[in-house]
């Protein structure tokens, strides 16, 4: 039996980032029998427990109440995959000083309080990533940008890494038909989290909707709906909410795509899932600086903001050679995955 600790990714999170990477990895582990445990806020003495599946059980447990009855899971379990630090809180430290752990990182978590002004929580966040930086049997990473942070932050840290950007389930076009016919398409997928510099896409769009035809997809379409309104755009942006399956039939219809990440540390270790769908579906991103996670090692193309302000006109031969690259880019990324996902295996099996 294997432990997960983060909730279980099905229809009702399957647009959310990290549940589509927790999703990624349970089917590498889909024909073990697995348990999810899930953090709840009530206070029952009894766990709920829910059958997802005949291989799959999601129990619900509060980690102080059940304290006893989760260590007696952890020490059944062939090992724990812990889903960021945001659920290793829930189990640091204990199970950290014995138990055969493997911890995905997904992101940066104490940066990312920082950034949004969560100081109390972002100390309490370098405690619990000091304790699994420390003490997991496995670190897993988005980027080998995202290791190299971690050895610089804990020069004394012996954890093995492993390499996982999670594409395998990313979808892949060939060179589009409709290239460079009439106004070039653009499009944005994704939520209004702050480090997607929403405003700036937004002043981007309004500065340019004369040049462009623009497209964006959101769960939070309201938003965008009465910001266009208040700049009296309404009815001149395409504005849809759909499920992750059929977003890609919109990126076959697009040229390029925002993914406004500024410089700073959050965004160099990066691996978004827009921007590997974006450039396995032939979308140019379009970025304010092109330093996001290992892309910009395996030269990736790109159109910059400040050029797509003045007016971008790439001609047909332009946007296939710019769409060739970044298929090579995925190509590599690919062997990466395929290379560390067996080391992955291999581990989880000692």
């Amino acid at each position: 039996m294997l432990l997960f600790v983060a909730p279980y990714p099905d229809e009702s999170n399957e647009k959310d980032g990290m549940f589509q990477r927790i999703a990624a990895i349970d089917r590498i582990f889909s024909a073990e029998e697995r348990i999810y445990f899930q953090t709840s806020k009530l206070w029952k003495t009894i766990p709920t427990i829910e059958q997802k599946s005949e291989l799959v059980k999601v129990y619900h447990m509060n980690s102080i109440i059940q304290f006893l009855y989760i260590l007696c899971l952890a020490r059944k379990a062939r090992f724990v995959y812990v889903h960021s630090i945001y659920y290793a809180r829930a189990i640091v430290p204990l199970y950290y000083l014995y138990r055969n752990i493997i911890t995905d990182m997904h992101g940066l978590v104490p940066e990312e309080l920082a950034f949004e002004g969560k100081v109390r929580h972002n100390l309490s966040y370098n405690v619990v990533e000091s304790v699994v930086l420390h003490k997991s049997r496995l670190v897993v990473t988005v980027t080998s940008a995202m290791i190299q942070h971690f050895k610089n932050k804990y020069k004394n840290s012996k954890v093995t890494f492993c390499n996982m950007p999670i594409i395998n389930n990313i979808h892949k076009t060939g060179i589009k038909s409709h290239l460079s016919s009439g106004k070039l398409k653009v499009i944005y997928a994704g939520g209004t989290h702050k480090w997607q510099n929403i405003d700036i896409m937004i002043e981007a769009i309004r500065s340019t909707i004369d040049l462009y035809d623009f497209t964006i997809l959101s769960n939070d379409i309201g938003y965008f709906k009465h910001r266009f309104y208040q700049l009296g755009l309404e009815g001149r942006i395409k504005l849809a909410s759909v499920s992750p399956e059929k977003v890609y039939s919109y990126y076959t219809e697009a040229d390029l795509g925002f993914v406004l990440r500024d410089d700073i540390i959050i965004n160099n270790v990066a691996c978004p899932t827009k921007l590997l769908e974006y450039l396995s579906c032939g979308v140019v991103p379009i970025v304010i600086q092109p330093n996001i996670g290992d892309f910009a090692k395996h030269n990736y193309r790109y159109v910059l903001l400040s050029d797509f302000l003045k007016g971008v006109f790439l001609s047909s031969k332009e946007l296939e050679e710019m769409i060739s690259q970044n298929f090579k880019v995925i190509e590599a990324l690919h062997g990466d995955v395929d290379k560390n996902l067996l080391k992955l295996v291999q581990f989880a099996h000692n």
